[in-house]
């Protein structure tokens, strides 16, 4: 018997951010020899049912890596799911495969010059950032109409960040949002966080820190390389851009997150208070990581 054993975009497993259109690759089994693909059938749809079809296009060709899905027009934040059909020759004779379990693509910012809205806020006052590497915290409160169905969010930092939405770490990435030259271009990532949110009032945070932005790095142990201010970006896809004036921060706080000695993490709030816009200056590009 013929199967399709996987299904995978850009080389990747169920990948989340994808900025374009994937290309497409599958695998095949079988208990026989010389098995040849001769013509696949692919399909991509918005529900698992198949029932919104996006692209169903048949295709005679033996090519089963790398393949380009003409005419597949995607959207900003959003899933999309993906199964395909395969027929093949084989020294058993011609074979068809049912159809592959369906497969999971999620789409980031196509157009983040134009899509980003997010303020970047920060804990840090103008008198101290030099100087200091001491975490922050930022947080804000925004509220759940019920009958949410799908909510992706968008976060980034200068410096480096873990997100928490309702208490609970968003996912296992750590070191966000990575290195690159800041002010050239920044990376940013997109999350599904639709099981961590409820019907009422919800709350977003995240825990900064100096990371290679502002930190002690390199031979020289210099500091404040790309800037002096850590701040934090998040907007989702269902509501408004949390305004400035949602955020609260606090200072002081008994923990770091540090590039090279590695994390120390040791929660404690101690202040409260208005958080504040980072001063204007000229924006890097933000990218999808």
């Amino acid at each position: 018997m013929l199967t399709v054993t996987g299904l995978w975009f850009d080389h990747e497993r169920t990948p989340v951010g994808l900025d374009h259109t994937p290309v497409f690759g599958w695998q095949l089994e079988g208990n026989c020899r010389n098995i040849r693909q001769t013509q696949y059938r692919l399909q991509v749809a918005l529900t698992p049912d198949f029932a919104a079809l996006l692209y169903d296009e048949t295709c005679e060709t033996g090519n089963s890596t790398a393949v380009h899905a003409a005419g597949l027009t995607l959207q900003s934040l959003q899933k999309y799911y993906a199964r395909v059909q395969v027929w093949a020759d084989t020294a058993a004779g011609p074979q068809q495969t049912l159809w592959s379990e369906p497969a999971v693509f999620i789409t980031a910012l196509l157009d983040p010059a134009a899509e980003w809205k997010a303020e970047f806020v920060s804990a840090e006052s103008p008198e101290t950032c030099r100087k200091s590497s001491a975490g922050t915290m930022v947080r804000a409160a925004f509220t759940v109409k019920p009958g949410l169905r799908a909510a992706y969010a968008c976060t980034t930092a200068l410096g480096l960040y873990n997100v928490y939405l309702n208490g609970q770490k968003v996912s296992t990435d750590e070191m966000t949002p990575g290195w690159t030259s800041y002010n050239r271009r920044l990376l940013y990532q997109t999350y599904e966080v639709t099981a961590m949110l409820h019907p009422g009032l919800n709350m977003a945070g995240a825990m900064l820190g100096a990371g290679w932005y502002k930190g002690v790095m390199g031979l020289t142990r210099s500091r404040n390389n790309y800037g002096d201010t850590t701040a934090f970006a998040m907007q989702f896809t269902q509501w408004p851009v949390l305004s400035l004036g949602q955020w609260r921060f606090s200072t002081g706080l008994p923990f770091s997150i540090r590039q090279m000695r590695g994390p120390v993490v040791l929660l404690l709030l101690r202040s409260s208070s208005s958080a504040v816009k980072i001063p204007a200056g000229p924006a890097p590009t933000i990218i999808r990581s």
